[in-house]
This record gives C-alpha cells, structure tokens and sequence, in this order.
C-alpha cells in the first residue's frame, strides 16, 4: 500500500532487537519469527556471511531504508557490509516465504472449521 501511494516506510529494528546478533534467546520466539530467524541464519551460515548482514541485504533488496542500532564500531562496519550483499533468487524466495505476513485472527476467522459452516451456511455449524 504504501509504494501504491509513494510513501517511504523505514524497516524499525531489522535485526529483530539484537536477535540476529545474538543478544536474546531463540526460544522466546513465536513460530512465525523462528521461521524467518531460521531462514536468515540458514542462509548466513550458506554464504558466510553474518545473520545480521544478510537481514540487512534483504530488507535492502525491499526497498527499505532500516534504522540500525549497532553499539560498537564492528557492528556499524558489519552492518555497513550489507550493501555489497547479492542474494541469489532462491535465497530471497526462502526469505520472502519466512517473513511473509500472514493474515490472523479476525481475517481467518470465517474460514476456520467449525465458524465456515456458520458463516456460509453450509454444513452444521451449530446455532
């Protein structure tokens, strides 16, 4: 919507708070993040690059312009590294798929069994 209407959006925390850079635990993530971490570190590990300079290269690749939030010179020239980053079209594929948003709770709900029969008016849905 936003390039429909020539607006900028600006990729807020692409490194997923530090999580690409290893501050916090794996396991507090919600399904869909640990997909979208595990496609970055995948690749990352395919490539030799770091997790943080391939999520950069993909938000990038996006067109988006991200907010970094490196502490340390290191993490500036790491993620600075992002901008000579290629992903092959695979690579961005698998990335695409992990992050892609998936429409929830309430737009699902009329096709989740038993509310479809409900909201179509079909089967036996219950009353």
């Amino acid at each position: 919507m936003a390039r429909a209407l020539g607006l900028t959006v600006t990729a807020w925390s692409p490194l997923a708070r530090g999580l690409l850079v290893g501050k916090r635990p794996p396991s507090r993530l919600p399904a869909s993040r640990r997909q979208a971490l595990d496609a970055v570190t995948e690749i990352a590990a395919e490539t030799g690059l770091t997790p943080a300079r391939v999520a950069l290269a993909w938000v990038l690749r996006q067109g988006l312009p991200p907010v970094l939030g490196a502490r340390t010179l290191a993490q500036v020239h790491d993620n600075l590294g992002a901008l000579a980053v290629r992903i092959d079209g695979k690579q961005l594929e698998r990335l695409d798929a992990a992050t892609r948003v998936r429409r929830e709770y309430p737009y699902d709900f009329p096709v989740r069994p038993p509310h479809r029969a409900r909201a179509t008016g079909t089967g036996t849905g219950g009353s």
